[in-house]
């Protein structure tokens, strides 16, 4: 079972187990993790996530400030982690930062495998199942991805 879900095709959402959205609270907070999840599964160095998260012009305490972020996600991500016990989904890996999802569990990456799916599909001969995947995959869209990025440089590519 599928502990927390990402939703980023649209505004950022988290949903716990029980289906309920967690509030992220600060934007700032909303931004880190919406970066982070841009790179699902690879580290996301410090630098790109202080060139991001401050428009390119980092105070002198980003770095005690982003480690505040980082730990206040985890919280919000993880409630019942024992306090010493190590996190599951949000890591620290040299140079920077990871999340660590189930693929299923992060819509675009659910999105990019029942694209795959309908195409398999189609070429299978099963057009009406081909498009039911496709379908499915079309509703997982609310909105901009990724909007809690604004018009960064650094995430344009992402966005695309």
């Amino acid at each position: 079972m599928i502990a927390v879900l990402f939703r980023v095709l649209g505004p950022l959402e988290v949903v716990d187990a029980r289906g309920e959205v967690i509030d992220l609270g600060s934007p700032k907070l909303r931004a880190l993790l919406a970066l982070l999840l841009s790179d699902v599964g690879r580290v996301v160095p410090l630098d790109r996530i202080n060139e991001t998260l401050w428009a390119g012009e980092p105070p002198a305490s980003a770095t005690g400030t982003l480690q505040s972020y980082v730990s206040q996600l985890r919280r919000l991500l993880e409630p019942d982690r024992a306090p010493r016990a190590a996190p599951r989904l949000l890591l620290t890996r040299p140079p920077g930062y990871l999340v660590a999802v189930d693929p299923d569990a992060l819509d675009v990456t659910r999105f990019e495998r029942l694209l795959s799916e309908s195409g398999r599909l189609l070429d299978a001969g099963a057009p009406v199942a081909a498009e039911a995947t496709v379908d499915e995959a079309l509703g997982l869209w609310r909105g901009e991805p990724f909007a809690e990025l604004g018009d960064v440089d650094a995430v344009r590519a992402d966005r695309a």
